[in-house]
């Protein structure tokens, strides 16, 4: 009789629990809430300014994702809140991320300058020794270098990318110091 008590608590527990486990609603609020903090962030940059935060919320939001697929409803709830916070950070570091970058863009500007100024005496004479194909090649980068640092000085484009044009021209410059080097 004892044990029949037992297996009917246990049937009543387990029906229960899947009863209540049906019964359980996906946080498509919550979802929806993350979805919009997640474009918001987008909108502002967050992903080329704020990355690091961005790249964390990202990945609250895919594990979310995940555990709404496995029906996991309560889990997939806190991780759209916890990414929804962490969207709206990521979205609040942007203009900080801008400066910073902005700060770098314009110490490699300064670096830039000076390398170009560096090689312009050494590439004097040595460019007309250059093969055509080369010489068009050496313009052409020049033309390249000399856009990226009227970019950087006119701040006509965004400070990411200054950044990637500087960095750029600094590589190609690097090239061509190793060129003019071996002449």
């Amino acid at each position: 009789m004892h044990s029949m008590k037992k297996v009917g608590i246990w049937m009543l527990t387990g029906i229960l629990a899947v009863v209540l486990t049906a019964c359980a609603k996906p946080p498509v609020a919550e979802q929806d809430q993350a979805r919009q903090a997640m474009e918001q962030a987008l909108a502002a940059q967050a992903e080329a300014y704020a990355a690091r935060t961005f790249n964390e919320a990202k990945a609250l939001w895919d594990g979310a994702e995940a555990k709404m697929q496995e029906k996991s409803y309560k889990a997939a709830k806190e991780g759209y809140t916890a990414a929804k916070a962490a969207f709206e950070k990521a979205a609040g570091q942007v203009e900080e991320g801008k400066q910073a970058m902005l700060a770098e863009s314009q110490a490699l500007l300064g670096s830039v300058e000076q390398e170009l100024s560096n090689m312009s005496e050494k590439a004097g004479k040595k460019v007309s020794t250059l093969k055509l194909e080369a010489k068009q090649a050496w313009q052409s980068d020049l033309q390249l270098i000399q856009t990226a640092i009227q970019n950087a000085k006119e701040k006509t484009i965004s400070p990411r990318e200054v950044k990637e044009k500087l960095e750029q021209a600094r590589s190609r410059l690097s090239k061509w110091m190793e060129e003019f080097g071996k002449q």
